[in-house]
């Protein structure tokens, strides 16, 4: 696992240390803005761009890469949210679901971007497609249920009306995208 982080790094240290720098910025939504951009420069970038071929000259298998990748994602969101909000004044309980809400967004957007590499597709445009389609769906109606009830807005991961029911769809996703990289052949 350290020859996949240390190559990683090797590559990518001066785009990772300015993402995972402003990581640090104790705000959500600008959080998520540059995790987007942390994401679209990992493992969906290898396989766009076709660099992912050169790992499996490592002793990984493709199960492997993708586990480490989506690994190093979580452990820099998570990392990155407790260092940053020991300087904001919240209680554990607000912290925690903030936590759990970056850990869902950043898994459902990491699966897209492989979803959509894995199919030959774009790893930025289909991701921004998605979050900008996943704002106007989550935002029609609301989460209480009657007229206007919408029950995507309960799972979306940009809106996370239930926070549980969104972490089920990031699972999902993550579980498909895992699914279509392993299976995907190297042409």
């Amino acid at each position: 696992m350290e020859i996949y982080y240390e190559k990683e790094l090797k590559e990518k240290l001066g785009s990772w240390f300015i993402f995972l720098l402003l990581l640090f910025i104790p705000n959500y939504t600008t959080r998520m803005f540059f995790t987007f951009f942390l994401i679209i420069n990992m493992l969906p970038s290898d396989v766009k761009h076709k660099k992912d071929r050169l790992l499996y000259y490592l002793p990984f298998a493709k199960g492997e890469i993708f586990i480490y990748s989506f690994l190093f994602l979580i452990f820099a969101v998570s990392v990155t949210h407790f260092i940053s909000y020991l300087f904001v004044t919240s209680s554990f309980t607000t912290n925690m679901i903030i936590l759990l809400k970056s850990i869902n967004f950043s898994s459902a957007i990491f699966a897209i971007s492989m979803l959509s590499v894995s199919f030959g597709l774009d790893n930025v445009g289909i991701p921004i497609l998605f979050i900008i389609a996943d704002l106007i769906i989550g935002d029609l109606g609301s989460t209480q249920i009657g007229p206007s009830f919408n029950p995507y807005a309960l799972i979306s991961p940009t809106h996370q009306g239930n926070i549980f029911l969104s972490l089920l769809l990031s699972i999902l996703l993550v579980w498909l995208a895992y699914k279509s990289y392993v299976k995907r052949s190297v042409n």
